[in-house]
């Protein structure tokens, strides 16, 4: 169904409250969730919002997700990172009763603006992602608010208030949705971001493998995880999770996601021996969201009697190595005032450290959180 509305510019905001008064648009949205577009007319300005029209497209079912929709996630493999994966494992699943999963594409004809997704992983509900494949000096606040604010009206009428417990998406974005969001549902943005990040990437020529000693007085190995690691691995993600409010883990849920990392072959470790003492487990990197061509670093943890020494630089660079050899990209996102980035500088990841040049497409992002008293907190 299409629905066709002129509309200034400075009427945008009143024309979506105004949606509220059509029952049947609500019916449509909240009753099946096949495609359902509305069409806005809006004046051009010379940038990539300047549209004949806005439409939007809500799937339940990621088979049903249009080719145009997946072309543009797939020509961003890095920037789609948080979306693509999951979405090729559904693909590849039999349809089936998906808990809530919903994916929103926000496009003009052909032409992708945004694609949101309300998932779930291992460890519990995903944030709100969204993705856009338009530059990031492009996306003005006042340029892209009115296809956010129909991404978010969208999501709305077909997902619960609460299951929106964040959203993490380029920070222009994430912010220009969080007021939309907390416009509509009453719902107050936490103050505090949960995550404040630079997204960055690797490649066969920008990977730089340093030789750095190991450990003196020790037998060092870098190697996939095995089952015989568990409770050491579990330590780590308990660490690495005491660092990440509000996605707290407690020991059963460490022990959880351990044995899933492990299970699932997504991570490595590097093992230190000493004479006449147990093994230990210096570092850990996880990379959890992959596909054909990138995967993507979501856990690097050092143990804190290890810091310093080199082995998160050496334990990335050769899971890199590994990744690289059947991939082309390896990413990862790293805090806006964490010194891991002068390490991840070093292995090869571009735009990121001290002194780093600015580079297209290493840009900001940034999760919001919304009111805990009010949303259903998940993790990943």
């Amino acid at each position: 169904m299409v629905l066709g509305f002129e509309y200034k510019s400075s009427q945008i905001f009143a024309f979506f409250i105004s949606l509220s008064l059509f029952p049947i648009v609500s019916l449509i949205l909240s009753k099946s969730l096949s495609t359902f577009c509305i069409v806005l007319m809006p004046v051009a300005v010379s940038n990539p919002f300047a549209v004949q029209s806005y439409q939007v497209a809500i799937y339940s079912h990621a088979q049903d997700i249009p080719q145009f929709a997946l072309d543009s996630l797939r020509y961003h493999p890095v920037k789609s990172n948080t979306i693509l994966p999951l979405l090729e494992k559904r693909m590849n699943q039999p349809p089936s009763n998906n808990g809530g999963e919903v994916w929103v594409v926000v496009h003009t004809g052909l032409d992708v603006k945004f694609i949101a997704s309300v998932t779930c992983g291992a460890m519990g509900n995903y944030p709100l992602f969204i993705f856009t494949p338009i530059p990031y000096s492009y996306l003005h606040p006042s340029a892209i608010s009115s296809p956010v604010y129909l991404l978010a009206q969208t999501l709305l009428r077909s997902v619960h208030r609460s299951r929106i417990y964040s959203v993490f998406a380029p920070q222009v974005v994430a912010e220009v949705f969080a007021e939309v969001w907390s416009s509509l549902t009453n719902i107050g943005v936490v103050q505090k971001p949960y995550y404040h990040a630079m997204i960055s990437y690797v490649t066969n020529e920008t990977l730089t493998l340093r030789n750095i000693s190991s450990i003196q007085g020790a037998h060092c190995e870098l190697r996939p995880a095995t089952l015989s690691d568990t409770n050491a691995v579990a330590e780590l993600c308990f660490l690495f999770a005491s660092d990440s409010e509000p996605f707290l883990l407690d020991r059963e849920g460490a022990m959880y996601e351990a044995r899933t990392l492990i299970q699932s072959g997504q991570c490595w470790v590097y093992t230190v021996t000493r004479p006449y003492e147990p093994t230990k487990i210096a570092c850990l990197v996880a990379y959890t969201r992959n596909t054909n061509v990138a995967a993507t670093i979501t856990k690097v943890v050092t143990h804190h009697q290890f810091r310093s020494q080199g082995c998160a630089e050496k334990l990335v660079g050769r899971v890199c190595l590994h990744l690289l050899a059947t991939k082309r990209y390896v990413s990862l996102f790293v805090g806006i005032t964490n010194r891991a980035a002068n390490v991840y500088r070093k292995v090869g990841f571009i735009g990121v450290g001290e002194g780093a040049q600015p580079v297209q497409d290493i840009d900001p992002y940034i999760e919001l959180g919304f009111d805990r008293k009010y949303v259903q907190l998940g993790h990943w």
